[in-house]
């Protein structure tokens, strides 16, 4: 498993930080900061504009990571722009990897054991053939080395039990659904 030092590069010193009590409610370009909202304002200023997108922001106070696929500004605190080391980089791709990465260390997700997958392998199926992922499956493929060629890995991520009670706690009209034990 490669290293995020392996993968991306630190570009903050890139974009041009606007502070919080400049922002503006409307204006022409967005302020992407490490908040919840996914734009935070708004700036009128061309000057400085990242435009070298796609990237992805994070946030190293509230580990919120965005995808930006649009020049923006940079929020004035704790945001980290992004670049991918290898410039032919699927940043969606990447921006899912770090988002999902980011809910198992907050203990809120956890993977399958190594090796481990559905006994149900029709379940599958239709995530292999969908046709979202046979289009993107081909566009990887066309850009990955010939050693490092992706393939699909059955297995699955589940809820741990803080999960589930910090989804309880959280998110409005939560529904549980009890499924049978996995048999693996």
């Amino acid at each position: 498993m490669a290293k995020f030092t392996d993968l991306f590069l630190d570009v903050t010193k890139d974009g041009h930080k606007i502070p919080k009590e400049n922002y503006l409610p409307q204006g022409k370009y967005p302020i992407i900061d490490q908040g919840q909202e996914y734009i935070a304002g708004y700036s009128d200023e061309a000057e400085g504009l990242y435009e070298d997108v796609p990237a992805i922001i994070f946030g190293d106070h509230t580990r919120i990571i965005k995808y930006v696929d649009k020049p923006c500004f940079l929020g004035a605190d704790g945001v980290k722009l992004l670049k991918a080391k290898d410039s032919s980089s699927n940043y969606k791709y990447l921006y899912i990897n770090l988002y999902f990465d980011n809910l198992i260390r907050l203990g809120l997700l956890a993977r399958s054991p190594t090796f481990s997958s559905l006994t149900d392998k029709t379940l599958y199926e239709s995530l292999k053939t969908h046709p979202y992922i046979v289009a993107n499956e081909k566009s990887i493929h066309q850009y990955a080395e010939p050693y490092n060629q992706p393939s699909f890995s059955e297995g699955y991520v589940s809820l741990t039990d803080f999960g589930r009670e910090f989804c309880e706690k959280t998110v409005i009209n939560v529904v549980t659904v009890h499924l049978p034990p996995l048999k693996l």
